[in-house]
């Protein structure tokens, strides 16, 4: 469920980081009492197995919710992105959305190889020194607790140099590689 921008691919995906790693600090913060997944670090959830085929169905959910809701969503896999220019709408359109939509059809499943809500929020605060060190103001993401995550603002296009982000987020275990588009 990333989202994309058509330029600073980059930026873009630190800022899919940042918005996933909200989203999966809230999925892993509310799945953790359940007693159904995998315990320890890895977010728990469903098995490496099902990940893939409960992913699918959530997407196809989410998509056809995004529809109801009045965003034209196409047809697409669980893997690929939504660009918000192509939608026509806005970033705070989209979240605005997407919250009714996941209050709807639940937290999409946990990916077992996605690191623990404390986890994650070690990685971000790596990253939030990163950029404060490289001369950015960055504030530190809030702790994950029992109600999930406050999450963290997108990154807006061309306000913070490439090179920097792409370290930082290498720095703070993110990788940024971008084979997949």
């Amino acid at each position: 469920m990333t989202l994309t921008r058509s330029r600073g691919r980059l930026a873009v995906a630190v800022a899919g980081i940042a918005l996933m790693s909200g989203a999966l600090l809230t999925a892993c913060a509310s799945s953790s009492g359940s007693g159904d997944g995998a315990s320890g670090s890895g977010g728990g959830g469903v098995s490496n197995a099902t990940f893939e085929q409960e992913m699918t169905a959530w997407t196809e959910k989410f998509d056809s919710c995004m529809r109801d809701e009045g965003i034209d969503v196409p047809k697409r896999s669980s893997s690929e992105t939504l660009d918000l220019d192509s939608l026509g709408i806005d970033g705070e359109t989209y979240q605005a959305t997407a919250t009714t939509c996941t209050k709807k059809i639940g937290q999409p499943p946990v990916d077992p190889n996605v690191p623990s809500a404390d986890e994650l929020y070690t990685m971000q605060l790596t990253f939030a020194k990163c950029m404060r060190d490289a001369g950015y103001e960055w504030d530190d993401p809030a702790p994950p607790s029992d109600a999930g995550a406050a999450g963290t603002a997108a990154i807006e296009a061309g306000k913070y140099d490439e090179k920097t982000l792409e370290a930082c987020a290498v720095k703070a275990g993110f990788g940024t590689d971008q084979d997949n588009g």
